[in-house]
């Protein structure tokens, strides 16, 4: 009987992860539209029958690659709010990560947060942003315990602070003629760190200066 050795199954993980990074440069570039099988298997150099063993369908392919995606820039994220031992300055780089990043690379940003998705895909957004608001959460928890912030719903807070550097994330994202998108993107970026201060509890100082 065939048994399927440690070496065959790592193997397949460096494939579908070999895909996965292929589709993630195709959406960097043109969003998840743009990502379809053909697409992908032109960048991974390989065949679509090939792409069909490792996902069962476009969708599921578009599923793997949110995953991939989302797991990377959720380590930095959470890399960020971890630098710092004092609260606000945490926030303060995990804020400017975000938003850096996001105005950095746009189309893929968009991607991730905004452009409309098939359900499957759909559901690992929301598992995305579930992961970010238990990321900061969690964070937060911290913060109360070392006697840096008042008790709080930190769930809910966090939620709040994620959905305050989305929200604001995507006038600029789709060029809408609104003020704050004229805004030069340091003083954008200050803007947000200030308002998630707040919405912390905490005095709205940036680097140490009021």
């Amino acid at each position: 009987m065939y048994r399927v050795t440690e070496k065959t199954l790592d193997n397949s993980r460096k494939r579908r992860a070999a895909i996965a990074e292929a589709a993630r440069l195709q959406i960097t570039e043109g969003g998840f539209v743009s990502a379809t099988v053909k697409a992908v298997a032109v960048r991974a150099n390989c065949s679509t029958g090939l792409i069909y063993q490792y996902f069962r369908n476009a969708e599921d392919l578009l599923k793997g690659a949110f995953a991939h995606i989302s797991a990377y820039e959720l380590s930095i994220f959470s890399r960020g709010l971890e630098q710092h031992q004092d609260i606000g300055q945490a926030m303060d780089t995990a804020v400017n990560i975000f938003l850096g990043r996001s105005l950095q690379g746009p189309r893929l940003a968009d991607a991730l947060l905004f452009e409309a998705l098939p359900p499957l895909v759909e559901e690992e957004r929301l598992r995305f942003r579930r992961s970010w608001t238990h990321a900061l959460s969690q964070r937060l928890d911290q913060a109360i315990a070392d006697e840096q912030l008042e008790q709080q719903n930190t769930v809910i807070v966090a939620t709040g602070v994620t959905g305050a550097l989305s929200e604001n994330l995507l006038p600029r994202l789709h060029h809408a003629t609104v003020e704050q998108t004229h805004l030069p993107v340091q003083e954008f970026i200050s803007t947000l760190q200030i308002l998630c201060r707040k919405m912390i509890g905490l005095p709205h100082h940036i680097g140490g200066r009021p």
